[in-house]
């Protein structure tokens, strides 16, 4: 009784095959690239997305937030160095803020890919050092700065 389906089977795989073929052939040659286009990666835009609400955009608090850090003051960014900005945005922090009043900066853990945060530090950093400019924040020159 099998034998008597068996061509059937036969063409309806064939033409299967066939409908498929114009599916395969857009696939395979959609993108040439197997992780898609490289993208920018802009601190400024991560931190006026994520952080200027409080910050400010410039770096000073702002109303809202008045208890926030001034990430102007150079001698306080520079002291802190690149470790402890990635705890503070990764964990958050306690605030200078006097009693009953909010005392946390929000944790932003898992929030950020690594290439995403090393280039919102650098961002950070540049706020209170204009000498470091967008120009040298790019992932590649955050990289060789950490190696130094």
């Amino acid at each position: 009784m099998l034998r008597n389906h068996a061509p059937h089977v036969g063409r309806l795989l064939s033409s299967s095959k066939i409908a498929l073929l114009p599916i395969v052939l857009v696939a395979a040659t959609a993108c040439s690239e197997v992780a898609g286009p490289e993208q920018t990666l802009s601190g400024e835009q991560i931190y006026q997305r994520q952080c200027a609400r409080c910050h400010g955009v410039d770096g000073r608090p702002t109303k809202a937030a008045p208890t926030a850090r001034d990430l102007t003051n150079r001698s306080y960014i520079d002291s802190l160095g690149d470790r402890k900005i990635r705890e503070a945005i990764m964990q958050g922090r306690p605030a200078m803020a006097p009693p009953g009043q909010a005392k946390t900066m929000p944790s932003f853990g898992g929030q950020f890919s690594e290439p995403e945060l090393k280039v919102l530090i650098g961002y950070v950093r540049s706020l209170s050092n204009p000498e470091l400019g967008p120009s040298r924040l790019s992932p590649d020159a955050v990289r060789t700065r950490e190696t130094q």
